[in-house]
């Protein structure tokens, strides 16, 4: 069974022009890599502004069982595509030392980051500061192999302990 892999970033600069992440990710399988390659966060990730994709806005009027009306707004989020968004130079990604899988030359975790980055900037607004993926073949497991990893001192988070999710 495949223990997984594991990517996170950390807001570190954001102005008018766009944001940087800072990520780390690593290969929990490779355990001759795994500790040197999760404790150095030297990726880079830069999204300009015009590339934050807006979600599509539905209002209606609902009325209420005591008869009163009620304006329901739903954000429905678009998934953008990554891949063109860094071609054209929106964003730009420079490779963590723990990149193990690429795809024209970006790391395979970099662009699964983008894309929660882009979609909960659609749901919840502006960028958030951490993101945690830890994926695994099969997902009953996951979730209780992430917490075993983590008692066990294997799973450890770069930045500090205050920011980290599962």
């Amino acid at each position: 069974m495949s223990i997984g892999f594991k990517a996170c970033a950390d807001l570190f600069i954001s102005d008018g022009s766009g944001f940087l992440y800072l990520y780390a990710c690593c290969n929990l399988n490779l355990l001759e890599i795994r500790d040197t390659a999760w404790n150095t966060v030297d990726g880079e990730i830069w999204i300009s502004r015009d590339s934050l994709p807006e979600p599509e806005v539905h209002e209606k009027i609902r009325r209420l069982p005591s008869g009163r009306k009620k304006l329901i707004v739903k954000r429905i989020p678009r998934w953008p595509l990554v891949t063109e968004l860094i071609a054209e130079g929106k964003i730009t990604v420079r490779n963590a030392s723990g990149t193990w899988q690429t795809r024209d030359s970006v790391d395979m975790m970099a662009i699964r980051l983008i894309n929660s980055i882009l979609m909960d900037y659609q749901v919840k607004g502006p960028c958030r500061s951490m993101f945690l993926w830890i994926s695994a073949s099969f997902w009953p497991p996951i979730i209780s192999t992430s917490w075993n990893l983590l008692a066990q001192g294997i799973l450890t988070m770069p930045f500090s302990e205050n920011t980290w999710s599962v």
